[in-house]
């Protein structure tokens, strides 16, 4: 008997009743895949509904959807290479999902002798 997969409408009707919680327990179970969790988040988004917690769990989960590796998890260690750009200096490009940042916000850099910190404002 082939198992039974969820539509990404069931997880919309999961979250809406039951929250992140739900959709959780549903992903958990092994009912619904990766794909079809970020497919449910894309179409709620899009209808005008609140999702702020459900995207939190999903970057908190699956990571980011772009090209490369996950986003770092908090408390993770990763190295990471200068790049460069024709005449240019050398730069760091970081990952920001986990300070929860979003495009356009303000970040406070402090650039220390062999140390760079950055926090959210």
């Amino acid at each position: 008997m082939r198992k039974q997969n969820l539509s990404f409408k069931d997880i919309q009707i999961s979250y809406l009743t039951g929250g992140v919680s739900q959709v959780e327990s549903v992903f958990n179970s092994g009912k619904t895949s990766k794909q079809t969790v970020r497919k449910a988040l894309k179409e709620l988004s899009t209808s005008g509904q609140d999702v702020k917690a459900l995207e939190a769990w999903v970057l908190e989960r699956f990571g980011s959807n772009g090209r490369g590796r996950n986003a770092p998890l908090k408390g993770e260690t990763r190295l990471y290479k200068a790049q460069q750009v024709q005449t240019g200096g050398p730069f760091l490009r970081l990952p920001l999902e986990v300070l929860g940042v979003k495009k356009g916000e303000q970040l406070k850099v402090h650039f220390g002798g062999e140390k760079i910190s950055v926090e959210k404002v």
